[in-house]
């Protein structure tokens, strides 16, 4: 007999949340195989680099310009709250990159809450002042 105020759940809602646990596990252990051989032929490839060596492969797999990214560094300082404006398919390895090119500047959340924004081959507002440091690529300071 069921307990007053409580619900039961239909059986067949516990059998699908397995078979969907049962699938994602599948997909992990598969994905796995596929990943680690990868990462232990990098681990071979670039281990023994220097790391400027490894810095600067890293940035022509993705097909940035290494004059850009070192005029972007000259440009942020210490404290500096930035945002990346991109729209490009590859905005995410752009910004992901910047999390780590850029310190000790830190990347902030949202524009709003910037003081530099970072506009990728995309047009700063009209009107304001944008330093080009190269790639279409240029850097806006907003007043703080």
């Amino acid at each position: 007999m069921a307990t007053p105020g409580r619900r039961r759940q239909p059986p067949w809602s516990r059998i699908a949340a397995l078979a969907f646990a049962g699938a994602a596990l599948f997909s992990a252990v598969a994905g796995t195989r596929e990943v680690i051989p990868e990462l232990d032929e990098w681990r071979e490839t670039y281990a023994d680099y220097e790391p400027e060596r490894r810095e600067l492969e890293a940035l022509l797999s993705l097909g940035f310009k290494v004059d850009t990214w070192e005029r972007l560094r000259r440009r942020l300082r210490e404290g500096d709250r930035y945002y990346v404006a991109a729209t490009v398919p590859y905005e995410h390895e752009v910004r992901n990159y910047a999390g780590y090119a850029l310190l000790p500047a830190v990347r902030a959340k949202d524009l709003e809450s910037a003081n530099v924004v970072v506009y990728w081959q995309l047009d700063p507002p009209t009107g304001r002042r944008c330093v080009d440091v190269g790639q279409d690529v240029c850097v806006l300071r907003r007043p703080s």
